[in-house]
């Protein structure tokens, strides 16, 4: 991988009214003309990203929205996709145009910085009164800072809050296998060669695993399924964590020996990115699954579907199998559908592809709708019968 992925990387979301500034700011932040600036109403009519180097913090993207009070035939779609991005968000840069009245923000899990733009249009003491009055309207802000785009005023200087902003977030952050890794520790890798992912290549749940083993000075051994009794013969007591590919997850719960620990890439993935405990509680919805119920499989992106993908046709296949029953399953790749309230269960992916705060966006977003949701590789462990033995990692005093 040539680049750190998006997924990956924290998102900064600008956020406000119309014409607030938010394309020029975004435009002097990233300095490229990553979004089209006009003075006609509405001219951002989606959500544009653009990755880019926020030194020295590192790897960041900025996301510019459409604008708040957009009362265009469209604006209620594009409310939808600000909302969308926000969810996703580790900051909102809410936009404020010194010259109109203060506009109210939505609210939000994400940190707040505040940017007052064009003020190379007022005087210093305007500007400065305006700043006042939303550190007193925004209390939770962590910062304002008057800027223009057009001079560059300021622009440094609101850098510098975000960057301190997103180190401090980064310090309350967990991590992928937070309490499992450390110096010398040997991980066996159980990675099936995946149908779906290209020549070449391991799919993305592996690779930051791999990544983060030799990030902590850890041992990563690599195998296929057909290879894990040799590699089991040959280390024996001295691995630390055995981890699968849910796909073969019964395999090697039967191979590798009760004294040896075992999980799955997605179980953890849902305690770095999601709610373990949640998903593991929920997983049991499976067993009273009727025929008149609605599952609800959510995907975190779209991709080509193939004759064994996971989530159209494997998960399915097994939930059928498992229950005895034939419920409704509808599959959804990107955004929920507009009305989740007739699932009985929503079953989610690993959600690599997604950031860790739209993940915990669309779990809470469930939650609040009273809907249980689990994950694909907690279902898979609990139709197996396996995922007391897959998530005792959990029950040993590890955050998850």
């Amino acid at each position: 991988m040539e680049k750190k992925p998006d997924s990956l990387r924290p998102h900064i979301v600008l956020c406000g009214a119309v014409n607030a500034g938010k394309s020029s700011l975004m435009n002097a932040l990233t300095g490229q003309e990553a979004a089209i600036v006009s003075d006609t109403a509405g001219t951002t009519t989606d959500a544009v990203s653009k990755a880019m180097e926020l030194l020295p913090f590192g790897p960041v993207v900025f996301t510019d929205t459409a604008g708040l009070g957009d009362r265009t035939g469209l604006g209620e779609k594009r409310m939808a996709k600000t909302a969308v991005a926000l969810a996703g968000a580790e900051v909102m840069l809410a936009v404020i145009d010194v010259r109109y009245p203060f506009y109210d923000f939505p609210a939000t899990e994400a940190a707040t910085v505040a940017a007052v733009t064009h003020c190379d249009c007022v005087d210093a003491e305007t500007a400065a009164a305006r700043i006042a009055e939303v550190k007193q309207r925004m209390p939770s802000a962590a910062g304002a800072v008057a800027v223009s785009a057009k001079t560059g005023a300021g622009i440094e200087e609101l850098k510098q809050l975000l960057i301190s902003v997103l180190e401090k977030k980064k310090d309350d952050s967990s991590e992928l296998m937070d309490g499992l890794t450390g110096v010398n520790r040997l991980f066996v890798l159980v990675c099936p060669i995946d149908s779906e992912a290209p020549a070449g290549r391991l799919i993305l749940p592996q690779v930051q695993t791999i990544r983060r083993i030799l990030d902590t000075c850890g041992t990563a051994v690599t195998v296929q399924p057909e290879q894990l009794p040799q590699a089991l013969a040959l280390l024996g007591d001295r691995i630390d964590l055995v981890v699968t590919d849910s796909q073969v997850v019964d395999y090697c719960a039967q191979t590798v020996p009760p004294s040896i620990r075992l999980t799955t890439f997605s179980v953890l993935f849902s305690a770095w990115r999601g709610d373990i405990r949640t998903y593991i509680r929920n997983a049991a919805i499976l067993d009273s699954l009727q025929d008149e119920d609605s599952v609800l499989i959510a995907e975190s992106c779209t991709h080509q579907v193939h004759c064994d993908d996971i989530g159209r046709v494997k998960l399915p296949r097994l939930i059928r199998k498992y229950t005895g029953k034939n419920p409704h399953i509808d599959v959804f790749g990107g955004d929920y559908p507009d009305d989740i309230s007739r699932y009985k269960l929503i079953i989610h992916c690993g959600g690599c592809m997604m950031t860790a705060a739209r993940m915990r966006s669309r779990t809470r977003q469930a939650v609040a709708a009273g809907i249980p949701i689990t994950n694909y590789g907690v279902a898979i462990s609990h139709m197996q019968g396996v995922l007391k033995r897959i998530t005792e990692i959990y029950e040993e005093g590890q955050e998850g």
